[in-house]
């Protein structure tokens, strides 16, 4: 069985990353880096890379058997989020 670590920023995250000390955040860092090293010596690291830009990547699905290509959607060109975001 796998399974996938999701490391994911948004506005509350963010805020709080804000608040850290520049100890606090070192700390993070290392955390993850030891995590990832503790990991690749059980020899159960598959992968450990960031995701690119949302605004580049291109959106892909399957609709009766075809396979349709898009530009990713950004959150206000779906209306999900308030125009004033």
């Amino acid at each position: 069985m796998k399974y996938l670590i999701l490391i994911q920023s948004n506005p509350r995250s963010l805020a709080v990353w804000e608040t850290l000390t520049d100890q606090q955040r070192t700390d993070f860092g290392l955390g993850h880096l030891r995590l990832t090293e503790e990991m690749r010596e059980a020899g159960v690291l598959v992968v450990s890379e960031g995701l690119g830009d949302p605004a580049l990547a291109t959106q892909v699905s399957v609709r009766d058997g075809r396979t349709i290509t898009s530009e990713a959607r950004t959150p206000r060109s779906r209306n999900i989020w308030p125009a004033s975001t």
